[in-house]
């Protein structure tokens, strides 16, 4: 996502389209440091706010739909990735008590 706006003469437009370029890009950068750092918790939360956005527009809301799956294709390579970390997201929910103490899971996933 990057803001072209050809039809800018200001320079105050010019400075907002700066600002806002440099920001995504460090934004995307901050998520990926953090994907590296606990990728299974990224992944859980940003699956979160996807059920949390479907919800609210099951509901009416007019929200637009997020792009969850925007930032899945850009922190994880492959999709068999993504399948695997899911997977195994939920096998640590399913494991006996004795494995679960060793790894603090979100629950409400």
């Amino acid at each position: 996502m990057v803001w072209h706006d050809t039809n800018s003469l200001r320079p105050e437009v010019d400075s907002l389209s700066m600002i806002f370029n440099r920001t995504h890009t460090r934004s995307r950068r901050v998520l990926e440091h953090l994907f590296r750092a606990h990728p299974t918790e990224v992944l859980e939360f940003i699956i979160e706010c996807w059920d949390r956005d479907a919800f609210l527009r099951s509901k009416g809301s007019d929200r637009p739909a997020t792009g969850v799956f925007d930032l899945v294709d850009v922190l994880i390579a492959s999709a068999q990735s993504a399948v695997q970390m899911i997977c195994d997201s939920i096998s640590v929910r399913l494991s006996n008590s004795s494995e679960r103490s060793r790894r603090p899971a979100n629950a409400n996933l």
